[in-house]
């Protein structure tokens, strides 16, 4: 049993309005980033949320896997059936560059394994946070590292498709 008090209320409007504006400001994974930075900074100023309600977490999971079970469909299938060899390589050799990395990251001391291994495995950024969390993982760090992922493969993937995509 939880009990809501002021400071949880403000930290998730103010979550809620940065989740708002980050996606306004089309940032890539806007709500995410938004609802974050404004946490942070609402923490850094003093209100903190005695509790934040296990609820919560269970509800973003439930709405997460939602939102992806929803994009699945026959049609889905049938076209990954067509090049399930390169996709199966693809998968292990990233999981494969994030088992690699993660260890690396862990064993030079910068992160704990959780939040090292999460941070450099492919995945949305939003389930890893999750799944981050739930293990223990730093879900700030995780956060950070799959949105500086996104962001260079956006900035990059024009410059890719230009000069090789044709």
């Amino acid at each position: 049993m939880f009990y809501w008090d002021s400071n949880l209320l403000i930290t998730g409007l103010v979550a809620l309005a940065g989740g708002v504006a980050g996606v306004k400001l089309k940032i890539p994974s806007g709500a995410l980033l938004g609802a974050l930075v404004a946490t942070v900074a609402v923490r850094f100023l003093g209100a903190k949320a005695k509790e934040i309600p296990a609820l919560f977490g269970f509800t973003a999971q439930v709405l997460i896997g939602f939102i992806i079970g929803s994009g699945v469909s026959w049609k889905l299938i049938e076209s990954l059936a067509k090049c399930w060899p390169p996709l199966l390589l693809s998968v292990l050799a990233m999981i494969l560059l994030g088992i690699f990395t993660g260890l690396l990251i862990f064993k030079l001391g910068y992160l704990d394994f959780p939040t090292s291994f999460l941070s450099t495995s492919p995945g949305a950024m939003s389930a890893m946070v999750l799944l981050g969390i739930d293990y223990g993982a730093n879900g700030a760090i995780v956060t950070l590292f799959h949105f500086f992922r996104v962001l260079i493969v956006l900035v990059t993937a024009p410059v890719v498709l230009h000069f090789l995509g044709r």
